[in-house]
């Protein structure tokens, strides 16, 4: 293996085991998500140049050949517009730290920077309750049985809150507060609080 190629490679260890996770603190998710991204990108671009993976280098980095990869993630495996764009984020990532830590390759990260972001068709408008609506969904539990009881109070908090399921069920008691001003804290994506 040539020493550009180790290159290559060793500045994407480092990207995996120090920066995102050292550095930048991404999340576990975020870097699984990443890994996968790159092992698709790097499986299609050896394909596509017909090349052995050691031998894949950052001059092999095109806008061609992130625009192929983005079109057959597309065609091939049926990649929402959205799904699209955090494919080409992931990729444009790994490009920037790359670009930090060596002059050089600014031009390919830059290159990869004009590549569009593809519109994200939003999805149906969710009216809220209405009170006679609201009041139906609340009177379905019994409240004389313990787990409907329960349910009623998940029920609550999910429509005050505006919290996702998992957001909820990852409610710990630190997190809620009775003093004068009460709240829940609701720790979302990202460990975002809200």
């Amino acid at each position: 293996m040539k020493k550009k190629e180790l290159k290559y490679f060793k500045t994407i260890r480092d990207y995996f085991e120090i920066f995102l996770p050292n550095q930048k603190g991404a999340s576990y998710h975020t870097i699984k998500n990443y890994k996968i991204c790159m092992n698709q990108f790097l499986d299609f671009a050896k394909d596509y140049l017909g090349i052995k993976l050691r031998d894949f280098d950052f001059n092999d980095t095109t806008i061609e050949l992130v625009e192929s990869f983005l079109e057959y993630g597309e065609n091939e495996y049926h990649w929402s517009a959205q799904t699209r764009n955090l494919k080409l984020a992931a990729i444009r990532s790994f490009y920037k730290y790359s670009a930090n830590h060596d002059i050089t390759l600014i031009d390919i990260y830059l290159k990869l920077m004009t590549i569009p972001i593809k519109s994200v068709t939003k999805g149906t408008v969710i009216d809220f309750f209405s009170e006679k609506e609201l009041e139906l969904l609340l009177n379905q539990p019994n409240q004389s049985n313990i787990k409907d009881r329960r349910n009623l109070a998940m029920m609550i908090t999910l429509y005050d809150t505006g919290a996702r399921i998992q957001e909820l069920l990852n409610i710990r008691i630190k997190d809620i507060s009775l003093e004068s001003s009460p709240h829940i804290a609701i720790y979302g994506k990202g460990k975002k609080c809200a």
